[in-house]
This record gives C-alpha cells, structure tokens and sequence, in this order.
C-alpha cells in the first residue's frame, strides 16, 4: 500500500491533531506512543510517562478516548511518535521506515516545528 504524508503546521495542538485524525480513520485501530517529549500541565507527571514510553519496547498502548484525555493533559508536544495499527504491534524500525504493511497511520510532532501525518491509502480517507 502507498503511504503519502501530509504536513502540517504547529500552530495545531495535539487535541486539534486527534480531531482531525479522528475524522480520517475507522474505529477499529488500535494505537502506540512510541516516542513523547512534552510539556504537560498541572497534575500529570511527564518525566514519568516519558520515561516508560522510552523504556518500553514497542510503545504504550492507548485507546483513542486516552488520547484524547491525554492530549488535554499536555501544554506542548515537542516530539512524538503515535501510530494506528490494525493487526500485529510495529516495530520502531518498520515505524521509521514507513513500512505501510504493518501500519494504518502514523502521526509525529518534530521538535515542536510541525506535525507530520503518514497516512496508509486506501485504508485512510483523506
């Protein structure tokens, strides 16, 4: 399947990002954080969550409602890495090489700048 990229501009948050993806997407996908460097406000303990996600070995897995919660949670994204997935968990190395076989959707936040979708067709509207 191709993958075609879409990028766009910081300006939006990642609740807004949610939203737009949320329109794109199916229900049935299953989600990763595989990376997240962020500025969260009150309450949430960033450092903690950061340091998990960096332990892990393949991502922590969330449902979209806990990413919309969390998206709340967070002041500024400066990097992330979250990808939708339908079947067997990805990899990093199949993530940074954007191989479509194992992904639906991948949204990353480079270094607070803009956000990048990586969108699998024919499987994502656009």
């Amino acid at each position: 399947m191709e993958m075609i990229t879409e990028v766009l501009d910081v300006k939006y948050t990642f609740k807004e990002i949610l939203e737009i993806v949320e329109h794109k997407t199916d229900n049935n996908l299953s989600w990763r954080i595989y990376t997240l460097e962020a500025f969260s406000k009150n309450g949430l303990n960033i450092l903690e969550l950061e340091d998990e996600i960096e332990n892990s070995e393949n991502g922590i897995s969330y449902t979209f409602e806990a990413l919309k919660a969390l998206s709340i949670q967070l002041q500024q994204v400066i990097w992330i890495t979250l990808v939708g997935h339908k079947n067997a968990i990805p990899t990093f190395e199949q993530i940074k090489n954007k191989d479509s076989r194992f992904m639906e959707i991948i949204i990353e936040c480079i270094d607070s700048s803009f956000w990048e979708l990586h969108i699998v067709l024919p499987s994502i509207k656009l």
